[in-house]
């Protein structure tokens, strides 16, 4: 069994050596995408043994993860994880986000799920909060079997022939809300889903209105497709 993981990275220098490290010593192997980075983010990762490609600009979240995303196809993986560069995600959790695709095509971190740990206070994580709760509702109402508590994790573990699939779609947003989008996307192909509990550490007070409206745009899209 070959497991991936799949990282953006813009400036990170600070956590991504001891992010690689963490996900090496549970047998995993990482592609990192550097977007746009103007520290040594790229030669951290590179040190590190990850697979690194590099972006001269930020291409944002979308594009970055579905380059990485074929690359580890490429890799022949067969499991594969996405995490957070920044330290939102515990890499110490990402062995168990994968060995619980048993069954399923999609595996979700949820920050809300009985037994998570949420930190942070911010408007970032009040902005996190208020989408997933918009997302749920939305779910409940247009597909009531996928009750999911986390819409916006990225937190993610896929199968390899999930990933095949999605990597397929078309997709229409660029930033943050693509993360709704690809889910979204795997309801439409009836795709199975589970949820296990993280650690959440939000960052920084970064939360964008343009988040909230991309996730508005795929709340409507689930309500009337």
């Amino acid at each position: 069994m070959v497991d991936y993981a799949v990282i953006t990275a813009k400036d990170e220098a600070d956590t991504i050596g001891e992010l690689i490290d963490a996900l090496r010593e549970q047998g995993i192997y990482s592609v990192v995408i550097n977007d746009g980075s103007r520290d040594d983010t790229g030669f951290i990762a590179e040190s590190k043994g990850a697979v690194v490609i590099h972006h001269a600009s930020p291409e944002g979240i979308a594009r970055s993860l579905l380059e990485a995303w074929q690359v580890a196809v490429n890799k022949r993986a067969d499991r594969i994880v996405q995490l957070d560069a920044g330290g939102s995600h515990d890499p110490r959790e990402a062995k168990r986000l994968l060995d619980a695709l048993h069954g399923y095509n999609i595996v979700i971190g949820s920050r809300f799920l009985p037994g998570s740990v949420y930190e942070g206070r911010n408007w970032r994580a009040k902005g996190s909060r208020l989408a997933a709760k918009m997302m749920n509702f939305a779910a409940t109402g247009a597909y009531r079997k996928y009750t999911l508590t986390d819409w916006t994790s990225g937190y993610r573990a896929f199968t390899k022939d999930t990933l095949k699939r999605l990597l397929r779609c078309g997709y229409y947003e660029r930033m943050h809300p693509w993360q709704i989008e690809v889910l979204v996307e795997a309801v439409n192909l009836g795709m199975r889903f589970t949820e296990v509990p993280i650690t959440y550490k939000a960052g920084g007070s970064s939360f964008k209105f343009r988040m909230l409206d991309g996730a508005i745009r795929q709340w409507l899209r689930m309500l009337y497709s």
